[in-house]
């Protein structure tokens, strides 16, 4: 599964557009679930910096991924915690 998260982010070492590099993890509990988030930042085709956060947990009918994405400039931790805390 993570190899397949991977190839539908487009993660990898952030070079050239679409291209994220993981610049780190955060823990976090989805479903009563313990899961690790990746945080990648890369430029997009724009060419405007920017952030996403990925992964994968269980669901009521099987694995989903989670993937958020936004210009550095528009991200907010705040909303994404929200975000995240909504999902049940």
């Amino acid at each position: 599964m993570q190899r397949q998260m991977e190839q539908v982010t487009g993660q990898g070492d952030g070079e050239g557009p679409g291209r994220i590099a993981v610049v780190g993890t955060r823990q976090a509990t989805i479903r009563g679930q313990g899961i690790t988030l990746q945080v990648g930042e890369g430029i997009n085709s724009e060419q405007q910096p920017y952030r996403e956060l990925t992964g994968v947990f269980q669901g009521k009918n099987g694995q989903v991924l989670l993937s958020l994405s936004a210009p550095t400039s528009h991200w907010d931790p705040a909303v994404v915690d929200a975000f995240q805390a909504s999902i049940r």
